[in-house]
């Protein structure tokens, strides 16, 4: 795996948040594309907190951000976030 890295988005300065998600490099783009969607679906407060308080069981009972660590695919999360708070399928 290569160097691990911490993917910030612009304004973003709380380190627990969502903003502070560590990834390999080559999830970099993906995970900021990911921060990207949960933004502007949940906007930034609502977002970061249900991907870093909410328990998703369909991701094995851990929060977005624990899964994401874990190494679940961004994409994977997106999609059980957005079968969770019932997000019509065509912006998934």
């Amino acid at each position: 795996m290569g160097p691990v890295v911490t993917v910030a988005g612009a304004g973003c300065t709380d380190p627990r948040a969502a903003c502070g998600v560590r990834t390999g490099i080559f999830g970099t783009v993906r995970l900021t594309e990911f921060q990207e969607l949960l933004h502007t679906e949940f906007g930034e407060t609502r977002g970061d907190t249900l991907l870093n308080d909410h328990v998703i069981l369909a991701l094995g009972g851990r929060t977005g951000s624990a899964a994401i660590e874990a190494g679940v695919d961004p994409r994977e999360v997106w999609r059980a976030l957005c079968a969770e708070f019932d997000v019509p399928r065509s912006r998934w």
